[in-house]
């Protein structure tokens, strides 16, 4: 296999799952009968019906993949990734999403972020794809965007294992020996 110049790229995956929590002026308190009574500051009592049952959500997956990408390489896919193990240790199915995704081009000059995979000579894209070996096409790809955005990776079941792998294309006049870094921030809710 021929020698592969590539890129050295940092990608630190976020695992975020936060609510915000502010301080509230009501009061509960059970009912006698299993239900939950909230006596609000204007003096109105709302009776829930029924019981809360708390759901913790745990899943593991790592934090930081390097990985390497290369014009050099044979198949469509230029990207060599170490697999992505992801565990849902909860007893609920979740889903695991790109919320938001930050790209820092600034070492690899009049170099620029495709958001489709499509990449023009300048271009470079980076996308996330489920699967159980290193993909060598891109189908199944769920490419980063710069900025905002709400793309589904993955959905596993109570107490599964999944697979991903990083996939990304580079164009021909994108330098190399570069170093350069995709930052997503990855959420976890309940399916």
């Amino acid at each position: 296999m021929k020698k592969a110049v590539s890129f050295i790229l940092t990608l630190a995956m976020v695992f975020a799952c936060s609510q915000t929590v502010f301080a509230d002026s009501r009061a509960y308190r059970d009912s006698g009968s299993g239900d939950i009574v909230i006596e609000t500051s204007g003096g109105k009592e709302i009776e829930l019906v029924g019981h809360v049952e708390p759901t913790i959500i745990s899943v593991v997956m790592p934090s930081y993949i390097p990985f390497d990408i290369s014009k050099s390489q044979p198949a469509d896919n230029k990207v060599v990734s170490p697999e992505i193990k992801v565990t849902n240790n909860s007893n609920v199915p979740v889903v695991i999403y790109v919320d938001n995704a930050r790209v820092d081009l600034s070492n690899l000059q009049g170099t620029s972020w495709s958001n489709s995979g499509v990449v023009a000579e300048n271009q470079v894209a980076v996308g996330l794809t489920e699967a159980a070996v290193q993909p060598e096409n891109l189908g199944g790809a769920k490419w980063l965007a710069q900025g905002q955005q709400n793309t589904e990776l993955i959905r596993l079941v109570s107490q599964q294992d999944g697979k991903m792998f990083i996939v990304g294309a580079i164009g021909s006049q994108v330098p190399e020996n570069q170093v350069f870094s995709v930052v997503p921030t990855l959420v976890v809710k309940q399916a």
